[in-house]
């Protein structure tokens, strides 16, 4: 396998995406940043992708197309507020998970609260930070968390391990992402783009929830989710589903 250039992962049926331009969606409504996520992964083997947006820790939105079981697995380490995702979000750094259900001792209380979808117990997250570094930088090197704008999420039983050459198109995809959310950022500071419009309503239940909470009752990030968890934990029901009832009663 040879590493995909960045002209290669910029095309999936959709045209190619110009370096000094936001890209637009596609036909069928799917972001520009979900097909060349999509196009990556199949060259990577993975069965499952997901591209996150971030602006912080007070704002992830994924965007539409992006995989059920990931987005399932995001709603689980946000109802908890640790996994993964919220690992290379504070480190800055990648990570490569050959069995997610098995890291008991590094996120213990995501593996203790949720049982992992089998479909994504073999994981990738990469940081989209705008930079195109070594692999070996973009997992173990120093972490750059104040320049990530999003992250990549690659999931499927034969994805690892993941030879030198898959991972260096891994880095090669991520870094184009980086640009392509950036100009998307962009876009959207000017008046021109409606972020919304290309995030999944599916994943947006537990922030809305978790924003209602801090403002209706007055209380952190932190304290809004644990507040939801023992909602969740008095009803008998999943956080997820606590977060829909409170919306539903007037959130």
């Amino acid at each position: 396998m040879s590493a995909a250039g960045p002209d290669e992962l910029r095309r999936d049926g959709g045209g190619a995406v110009s370096d000094g331009a936001a890209p637009a969606a596609p036909e069928g409504g799917l972001p520009e940043e979900t097909a060349v996520g999509r196009h990556l992964a199949a060259f990577l083997g993975a069965d499952h992708v997901a591209v996150v947006l971030s602006a912080g820790p007070g704002f992830e939105g994924v965007l539409r197309g992006s995989s059920p079981p990931l987005l399932a697995l995001l709603d689980m380490v946000g109802s908890v507020g640790e996994g993964p995702t919220t690992e290379v979000l504070r480190s800055g750094r990648g990570v490569v998970v050959p069995d997610l259900g098995a890291e008991t001792d590094r996120w213990p209380l995501l593996l203790a609260a949720h049982r992992v979808p089998e479909a994504v117990r073999c994981l990738a997250v990469l940081p989209l930070d705008g930079g195109l570094r070594p692999p070996e930088d973009v997992l173990a090197g120093p972490g750059r968390p104040d320049e990530v704008v999003g992250l990549l999420l690659l999931a499927g039983r034969s994805l690892l391990p993941m030879p030198p050459a898959a991972l260096a198109a891994a880095v090669r995809g991520a870094a184009l992402l980086a640009a392509m959310v950036l100009a998307r950022a962009e876009e959207a500071v000017h008046g021109g783009l409606d972020l919304d419009l290309l995030l999944d309503p599916r994943a947006d239940v537990l922030p809305r929830a978790l924003g209602v909470l801090a403002e209706r009752v007055g209380l952190s990030a932190g304290d809004a989710r644990r507040h939801l968890q023992a909602l969740a934990f008095g009803a008998g029901v999943t956080v997820h589903e606590a977060a829909l009832r409170l919306l539903a009663d007037g959130g």
